[in-house]
């Protein structure tokens, strides 16, 4: 009787330790996302001085002379996009390596957070939160808020949002 107690306690152990199916995805998908985003951005630190300020200026020299045949509340809409595309794209160069880096950052949390996750460790959740954090108000902080960055990081925040939600649904299973 004492074997049957000491074989029912160990599977009771296993059960309670067993990862659901659901944070498994979430942390699979967040491994490849997040792995890609990491290449991504060491990458980035590589061809950095690819695009230059002229070339921004004759697109936008083409942009204007472009938007003579739209009307005006068009156009104060495009310019307004092209103000914020500017800005952003000038601030984008000027900072290109702490952003990569703070993208690389993020990214490496995000892995972190993940793996811990995937451990059944609470700390990943958290780890995975600051990751999320860190990749949208450092970006936002550097680049400025406008119109596009908005749209940008907005997007971002809407589905780190989602995710963050997702694993704190499996909270209950992180010790």
């Amino acid at each position: 009787m004492t074997d049957q107690a000491i074989d029912s306690s160990q599977e009771f152990k296993v059960e309670k330790n067993k990862r659901p199916t659901f944070l498994t995805v979430l942390c699979i998908l967040t491994f490849v996302v997040s792995g890609y985003n990491f290449f991504e951005s060491a990458f980035g630190l590589f061809v950095t001085d690819s695009f230059d300020q002229s070339q921004w200026t004759e697109i936008s020299e083409q942009m204007s002379e472009a938007m003579n045949d739209v009307d005006s509340e068009s156009r104060e809409v495009i310019e307004r996009m092209m103000n914020a595309a500017s800005e952003t794209i000038v601030a984008g160069m000027e900072n290109a390596m702490v952003l990569g880096l703070v993208e690389m950052l993020a990214a490496a949390l995000s892995v972190i957070g993940a793996l811990l996750m995937f451990k059944l460790k609470m700390g990943g959740y958290y780890t995975y939160i600051l990751a999320k954090l860190v990749g949208v108000i450092v970006p936002l902080a550097i680049l400025g808020v406008n119109l596009l960055t908005g749209i940008i990081f907005g997007f971002a925040a809407f589905v780190s949002i989602v995710f963050i939600i997702l694993y704190g649904l499996n909270a209950k299973h992180l010790s």
